[in-house]
């Protein structure tokens, strides 16, 4: 495996202000109190406004994906609509989550996830007794049953912790984690009429961490990148990425982003975020480093093959964890990710909190507004409807269960 030629110590920090988003006070309910529990968070706009949410739903036992769409800029949710059934298995546990992304001109959205059965409830074969990832093209919003493909269906008995993303052209790719000769691999297919169906899988990279999602992004004239965690020599877990030049068709060498320290014998459970902003691939990751403590580390690159020093961009947030770029019509790139506030001793709730990338540097980090009951959350997700109103989601979760929240804000 190649090696980033900047190296991969870690630079100093000298972040620019937090960015001035103003939110609302409080995060709400958006799922509405009749449900037993929901969690997983997927946000996108429609062509003509409509805010659609979709969130695993369930009573802990079974769980479905469910729709809820508001029409009045997310004053308010309607019922739930279940787009995905109980009884087809679906997974919700960390990484592997559903995953959707809009498409850019709002008509529908793909999206990815795990399951043991078909939309019936029936087993879906494959040649595999395992769950198989599933995908589809939904029209937004989603009035009709989605009817998902099988991705891969191989011999494999595990493919997970997948993510799906849309090339500039309209192609959607997705890619996933699933054993191969050495362990498990990531691959990546390609879908050349709308989700219909998938070309062969293409094995990027091996050494993966398996239960860490992988991460998609697209830049111009057919630039892809891919990034995944790898597990290398003495169980250190770094972050690698492969680039594309095609579009996808065909992928250079894995480049090992930085060189973190972190030893690990088991699951950390959080992938790498990477977005594209003008000729420059943003690339963050949670690590402990080797001096043990939780951070955000990002490292930027010109073409996938080439980074410059990590640095931490978590500033003084404590367990900062689970990145995720905002999606939609962005300013400029904007992370949102899961931490503590320093205040006290750092015990008390997780909440969100927002990064942005501005004229050359990561700016502090941005509190935004929790659960109003003091709940811990996770599965942080945003969503621009414009350049200037940012829509947050996350799962508060307690003993009791768990609810989706939505917090809207607008930048000054």
């Amino acid at each position: 495996m190649a090696a980033a030629s900047a190296g991969g110590g870690v630079a100093s920090e000298h972040p620019a202000a937090a960015p001035a988003f103003v939110f609302e006070r409080a995060a709400r309910a958006a799922t509405g109190v009749a449900e037993p529990r929901s969690e997983a968070p997927e946000l996108f706009f429609t062509a003509s406004g409509q805010v659609v949410l979709l969130a695993v739903v369930g009573d802990g036992t079974k769980s479905a994906l469910a729709e809820f769409v508001s029409a009045d800029g997310g004053d308010s949710f309607a019922r739930r609509r279940d787009i995905v059934a109980a009884s087809t298995g679906l997974s919700a546990r960390g990484e592997n989550r559903p995953q959707f992304t809009a498409e850019p001109d709002g008509a529908g959205a793909y999206g990815v996830w795990q399951a043991t059965a078909g939309p019936g409830g029936h087993h879906s074969g494959g040649g595999t007794d395992g769950p198989l990832l599933r995908f589809v093209r939904a029209p937004l919003s989603m009035h009709d049953p989605l009817i998902p493909v099988v991705l891969d269906g191989s011999t494999r008995r595990y493919e997970g912790t997948a993510t799906v993303a849309v090339s500039p052209d309209g192609i959607p790719h997705a890619a996933w984690i699933a054993p191969d000769e050495n362990g498990f691999g990531v691959f990546v297919a390609r879908s050349q009429d709308g989700g219909q169906t998938f070309g062969l899988p293409v094995r990027v990279g091996g050494g993966v961490c398996d239960c860490c999602r992988p991460s998609l992004a697209f830049g111009k004239n057919g630039a892809a990148y891919l990034g995944w965690r790898g597990v290398f020599a003495g169980d250190q877990r770094d972050v690698t990425v492969a680039a594309s030049h095609d579009g996808g068709a065909s992928w250079a060498p894995p480049v090992r982003v930085s060189s973190d320290g972190w030893s690990v014998r088991g699951c950390p459970n959080s992938g790498p975020a990477l977005s594209v902003a003008g000729d420059t691939l943003h690339v963050v990751w949670f690590t402990l480093g080797s001096a043990g403590r939780p951070q955000l580390r990002a490292a930027s690159s010109p073409d996938g093959t080439r980074f410059n020093p990590a640095h931490v961009v978590s500033g003084t947030v404590l367990d900062p964890n689970h990145p995720r770029f905002v999606a939609g019509p962005v300013p400029f790139p904007i992370l949102v990710f899961e931490g503590r506030d320093p205040a006290g001793a750092g015990f008390g709730q997780t909440r969100p909190f927002l990064i942005a990338y501005r004229n050359g540097t990561w700016s502090r980090a941005q509190a935004v507004p929790a659960d109003p009951a003091g709940r811990d959350v996770g599965d942080v997700t945003a969503t621009m409807r414009d350049r200037s109103t940012i829509f947050v989601a996350a799962t508060a979760r307690d003993a009791r269960g768990a609810a989706v929240e939505i917090v809207r804000g607008r930048l000054r």
